[in-house]
């Protein structure tokens, strides 16, 4: 099994699960799709129609999982997490500055 940190990351037919009834939070440049789960996972996307090359959206992906890394403890122990990128370009800084955002929210959300 892969890791980010010390989270384990989603894959197969826990990730088609995952899309019945999140709960869900925006930013500028990602998505956050959350529901409550018996143990905290993790994944990373980047949609085809935004980012055409293969290259640059496993670039985007290395940026989300490295600031997802770096703020792995904010966020709750008992939800998965997947994450949408929503714009081509993301730099790490402003990556991590939105997912701490995010958790926040999260915490203020329960």
């Amino acid at each position: 099994m892969r890791f980010v940190g010390q989270t384990p990351v989603l894959k197969g037919k826990k990730i088609n699960h995952f899309f019945n009834d999140p709960l869900k939070i925006n930013s500028d440049n990602m998505i956050l799709l959350y529901k409550k789960c018996d143990e905290k996972l993790v994944a990373f996307s980047v949609k085809k129609h935004t980012v055409n090359c293969n290259v640059e959206r496993n670039h985007l992906k290395r940026i989300m999982r490295e600031s997802y890394r770096k703020t792995e403890n904010l966020f709750a122990t008992h939800y998965s997490y997947f994450f949408i990128a929503k714009t081509r370009c993301i730099s790490l800084k402003t990556t991590i500055t939105e997912m701490q955002s995010m958790a926040g929210r999260i915490h203020e959300n329960n």
